[in-house]
């Protein structure tokens, strides 16, 4: 008799994940493998690598608490349990958190009626750098869009 062993298709979800971080909530990720598929009906098992240097992690879906925002290569290893050398396929996926932008709407003014006011967001950033856009809501049903406008 001669049993052929397909391996298992390991599927990590999606090739990357872009989480903004406001609060320490922010931080945790999930991940799913559940359209990994194995052609033998073998027993699966799944091996989380989250690219932090944390221990590896055990399971179908599981979620991952990543302590600093930045970018982390995540691989997951399936093994069909078979201990033959195609019983295991391996997927990357890239996750990437960053800081959320910070808007900085300049100092209050006080201005009379029908002066022209100068609005300034110049100062608003984001980590990592990247093209910022601005818009501004005046509370009389008219907004603009743009880090800097005029409104009187």
């Amino acid at each position: 008799m001669i049993q052929v062993n397909e391996p298992p298709v390991a599927d990590a979800g999606p090739a990357e994940i872009i989480q903004c971080v406001v609060d320490e909530d922010d931080f945790v990720v999930t991940f799913d493998a559940k359209t990994t598929y194995d052609i033998n009906d073998d027993t699966l098992s799944y091996s989380w690598d989250f690219g932090d240097l944390s221990p590896i992690t055990s399971g179908m879906e599981v979620d991952h608490r990543y302590k600093t925002t930045g970018v982390y290569d995540v691989k997951l290893i399936v093994d069909d349990n078979t201990d033959m050398g195609c019983g295991s396929n391996i997927d990357f996926l890239k996750v990437q958190l960053n800081d959320a932008p910070k808007a900085d709407a300049g100092q209050d003014i006080s201005v009379c009626p029908g002066e022209e006011v100068i609005l300034d967001g110049t100062r608003s950033f984001a980590n990592p750098p990247g093209t910022i856009a601005g818009q501004w809501t005046f509370g009389d049903g008219l907004s603009a869009n743009g880090l800097r406008d005029r409104k009187s």
